[in-house]
């Protein structure tokens, strides 16, 4: 006990220690860590403890030999705290983000009813950023309430909210194209993974290169943000998408993206009546074609794109059944075999090969799917074709296995009824419609259902 104890007659390393982590409980509950109340503790009974044969010099350390009022005391502070604890149940932070969140997107919140919601949670919860965000992204969405002060209470709780950065530049991109630009910036700068959401708002402001870079941020994330804005630059700004191409390949030479566009629009000038390059000689323009499509199918070898670019080179250069051969081949050894497919399906129906197309769209039916899902897109895809190439008979036929596979696709199930009823089939188109109705009563279908009805009747009564 004589060293256990010994200790100065004031202890005032353990009472500094006990102040320290009460005024930082405040603003930061680390009471709540049992390694910190473990050091909590040990400063209380040092303060406490006294020293070795003598009682506690200060009056304040006195409250360690009556341990009946400590116990009273702590139990009548306990109730009072879980009462006033009562008062917030079922009304967490997480029901106040739910709630908000669904008044944001319900365009039937008025704007008072929004700024009631807010003041409530933001009392009960006044650090969390996502509150006033919420009421920011509704301003934003219904344009009856100024945003930006919302916004501001989110960063003001918040410095890194990429959110609230996108929504910002939604909010100033019509009055401030340059200040939407930094604000799509700092929006993928604090969260990339926000760059596809970007785009939507990028598209509109962009007016040449240099509003583009202004974008773009520096480093490995500046490769991402490329990879997407390239694709979402305006088709009437061909020469920016071009340079920014250029900027893209030079950050990441090896990057498949620049090489393929490069490819694609070198190959669609050949295919074109009239080429760009033409005044560099034909021979010319199928060469670089040619080598851009070799590019892309050494860069990604397991990929149809390199092969099918190759292939539609040699068609519109002449070499129609070596190009369609050799795009037979790839597609037995790609990953993408349906993709390669498709491809000389519509190479060959261009190239006036009727046949090989008619044989390839029926490989496509026949190829093998992961699920039900994938095994109609490839259905559907054949029957688009054959309907757009004067077939609606074999492009029904494709639809209604495609519903088979899908049965809750109600635009699929409509698309069967008119083409059945182009076909002259006015009891399945009559079926079709009926069988919506069920499932939609509305008096569009109902009507459609009847008119079907009274055509077979009409056909019916012509035999």
């Amino acid at each position: 006990p004589n060293a256990a104890l010994a200790r100065s007659t004031t202890a005032a390393g353990a009472w500094a220690g006990l102040v320290a982590l009460a005024l930082q409980n405040l603003v930061d509950l680390g009471t709540e860590v049992p390694g910190v109340m473990l050091a909590g503790v040990t400063c209380a009974a040092i303060v406490v403890g006294g020293t070795a044969g003598s009682s506690s010099r200060w009056r304040v350390e006195r409250w360690g030999v009556r341990p009946t009022r400590v116990a009273w005391t702590a139990g009548a502070a306990a109730v009072v705290a879980l009462a006033l604890a009562g008062t917030a149940l079922g009304v967490g932070l997480q029901d106040d983000q739910r709630a908000m969140r669904d008044a944001a997107l319900d365009r039937r919140t008025s704007v008072d009813a929004m700024h009631s919601m807010a003041r409530a949670a933001m009392l009960r919860h006044p650090a969390e950023p996502y509150l006033p965000f919420a009421a920011a992204l509704r301003a934003s969405y219904q344009r009856d309430d100024n945003a930006i002060p919302w916004i501001g209470a989110t960063l003001e709780r918040a410095n890194v909210y990429p959110q609230a950065h996108l929504v910002l530049a939604r909010v100033v991109a019509r009055r401030s194209p340059s200040q939407g630009r930094l604000e799509c910036r700092l929006a993928m700068e604090q969260g990339i993974y926000l760059t596809p959401y970007v785009m939507d708002v990028a598209t509109h402001l962009i007016g040449g290169f240099d509003d583009a870079m202004e974008m773009v941020p520096s480093g490995p994330d500046g490769v991402i943000v490329l990879e997407h804005l390239v694709p979402a630059v305006p088709d009437a700004l061909p020469a920016t998408r071009a340079m920014l191409d250029a900027e893209y390949a030079a950050r990441a030479p090896a990057a498949l993206g620049p090489q393929l566009r490069a490819a694609r629009a070198a190959v669609e000038d050949v295919e074109a009546p009239e080429p760009w390059c033409e005044g560099a000689g034909r021979a010319a323009c199928v060469r670089l074609a040619l080598d851009r499509a070799l590019r892309v199918q050494q860069a990604a070898p397991r990929q149809c794109d390199g092969y099918a670019l190759r292939a539609r080179t040699r068609v519109a250069g002449g070499e129609v059944a070596a190009g369609l051969a050799d795009l037979q081949q790839a597609a037995d050894v790609v990953a993408d075999r349906v993709t390669c497919l498709e491809q000389l399906a519509t190479v060959a129906r261009r190239a006036g090969d009727e046949a090989r197309a008619e044989v390839t769209l029926e490989s496509v039916v026949n190829a093998g799917c992961a699920d039900a899902v994938e095994c109609a897109r490839n259905l559907r895809w054949v029957g688009s074709e054959e309907e757009g190439s004067g077939h609606p008979r074999k492009a029904l036929a494709m639809f209604k296995r495609a519903y088979e596979r899908t049965p809750d696709d109600d635009a699929l199930l409509e698309h069967i009824a008119v083409l059945a009823a182009a076909a002259g089939l006015h009891a399945e188109a009559a079926e079709d419609y009926d069988r919506l109705a069920r499932k939609h009563p509305a008096p569009a279908w109902t009507e459609a259902a009847k008119r079907e009805h009274d055509a077979a009747m009409r056909a019916a009564i012509r035999l």
